[in-house]
C-alpha cells in the first residue's frame, strides 16, 4: 500500500495529452466518483465500469478487464 495518495488536482489530471483508460468496478464502493471526476478532468478519457466487479476488478473479471484493455488499445474506444 502507499504511504500517501497521488495529490493530483484536476489542472494537473488536465494536463495529460494520451488517450486513458479508467475502469471502475460496479460494486466498488471507494472509486466510481472518483473515477468519474478523473474522466471529466482528462481531456481523452475514456470511462468503463465493470459490472459485477469490486475494488479488486481485476480478480473479480479479469476476462472483462482484459476485453475492455484490448478493445481500447485496438480500437481506441470501448463498446459500451
Amino acid at each position: 500500500m502507499w504511504k500517501t495518495r497521488p495529490q493530483l488536482t484536476p489542472a494537473d489530471l488536465a494536463k495529460i495529452q494520451a488517450p486513458t483508460l479508467l475502469l471502475v468496478g460496479e460494486d466498488d464502493n471507494i472509486t466510481p466518483a472518483h473515477t468519474l471526476q478523473m474522466q471529466e478532468a482528462i481531456p481523452d478519457a475514456t470511462r468503463v465500469v465493470i459490472p459485477n466487479a469490486g475494488h479488486g476488478l481485476i480478480c473479480d473479471t479479469p476476462k472483462a478487464v482484459n476485453t475492455a484493455i484490448m478493445q481500447f488499445l485496438s480500437e481506441g474506444e470501448i463498446e459500451r
